[in-house]
């Protein structure tokens, strides 16, 4: 089925805004980029990039346990000050993070590694590789079931893997509850929050649905970094690739020595970080009202959508971030509905169901991102009405 989707393996040839081109000269609205904030395409951002390449060259030459440029310690201070945590630690990617990290904090016969189950497939990887290292490694969907498994473990070293926002259905997950068990248990709680960074924070309220700042889930929910390591992904909020852990000095320290792609790989590029301090800059001076405007358009979708057929029905949609899946377990009806809104040039991300679960289904992942307007988001349900 896949290879005949319209809406994946697109080639695309241009792109202005939220507009593009694919290789068919067939133009799309895109719906499926994650850059959130609209900082992948603001103009300051991209002259800063310019002007680190133009500074630092085109990559970092040397591996992080060698050297680094100081401008990557600098962005990891105001990272760090951002989210309110002691010290962050930046990565090529959450993937290369998930893979280095995970087998380095727990990669030993003595780990028990609880991984919540619908979390990301990188996590899950990065926990396979601490089970090839001797790590034990079981699965759980709720707190109670995650409170049972711990209180059945004697390892000296006990991991919780969860994801923080769900990337499918924008949910969040219930970190006060996770927080009081590794305090109780006393274990780690490690969050992969990718989409949550940049776009929730701080003091949410009536106001401000997302909270503030955009500093994280856990400063969403108030908790503190005692037994919390929480990852945060630059592509999705603030569209520059990399990513970083918040932790303690000493974990910082540690990571350094020991995860993989520190000793292995390069640190990146400093033209990166020369955006993501302007990044950064932007996100305080506007960033909140950015986010306001997020919050309006997935309203607006949300209930536009709501009132259409009961055929198309959203996706676990249990909070208002700006990701809004619609579930279509039948194949011939998900893959008429690619083709249908492809042809009505709206591209959003196309999941097909590769189980054969009963509960399995298809998914058109909707992603709402700063620079799109209302007459898009017209389009975007006008083509809707078509499936």
């Amino acid at each position: 089925m896949d290879s005949m989707n319209p809406l994946l393996g697109l080639n695309i040839t241009s792109m202005k805004g939220r507009h593009i081109i694919d290789d068919s000269n067939h133009h799309l609205i895109d719906f499926s980029t994650q850059g959130y904030l609209g900082f992948d395409i603001h103009p300051a951002i991209v002259d800063a990039q310019i002007s680190g390449l133009k500074k630092y060259g085109n990559v970092v030459p040397w591996s992080r346990t060698v050297g680094v440029f100081d401008i990557f310690t600098e962005v990891e201070k105001r990272l760090a000050d951002l989210v309110r945590a002691p010290s962050a630690n930046i990565f090529l990617s959450t993937t290369l993070l998930n893979h280095g990290v995970i087998p380095a904090l727990a990669g030993h016969t003595d780990a028990l590694i609880a991984f919540e189950k619908s979390s990301h497939m990188s996590s899950y990887e990065g926990a396979l590789l601490a089970k090839e290292k001797g790590a034990t490694l079981c699965t759980w969907r709720t707190t109670n079931d995650l409170d049972a498994l711990l209180q059945g473990s004697t390892h000296s070293t006990k991991l919780i893997i969860t994801d923080g926002v769900n990337s499918m259905n924008g949910s969040y997950a219930d970190i006060p509850a996770l927080d009081l068990l590794t305090k109780k248990h006393k274990t780690l709680l490690y969050i992969d929050d990718a989409h949550g960074f940049g776009v929730v924070g701080e003091n949410p309220s009536p106001d401000y649905p997302y909270g503030k700042r955009g500093n994280g889930l856990v400063r969403y929910f108030g908790c503190d970094y005692e037994t919390i390591l929480y990852v945060g992904c630059f592509s999705k909020a603030y569209g520059l690739p990399g990513a970083f852990i918040a932790c303690s000095a000493p974990m910082k320290e540690f990571l350094l020595h020991h995860a993989t792609p520190h000793d292995l790989g390069i640190s990146g590029q400093g033209s990166v970080m020369m955006g993501l301090l302007k990044a950064m800059d932007i996100n305080d001076d506007d960033g909140d009202h950015r986010r306001q405007k997020l919050f309006e358009m997935t309203h607006f979708i949300q209930s536009q959508l709501s009132s259409l057929s009961p055929s198309l029905s959203i996706y676990q949609k249990t909070t208002p971030f700006p990701i809004i899946s619609i579930a279509l377990p039948n194949n011939s009806l998900f893959l008429k509905a690619c083709r249908t809104l492809y042809e009505q040039g709206i591209l959003v991300t196309a999941e097909p169901s590769h189980s054969h679960h009963k509960d399995s289904v298809n998914l058109l992942r909707i992603t709402l991102t700063h620079g799109l307007i209302h007459k898009d988001l017209r389009a975007l349900i006008d083509a809707f009405k078509k499936i």
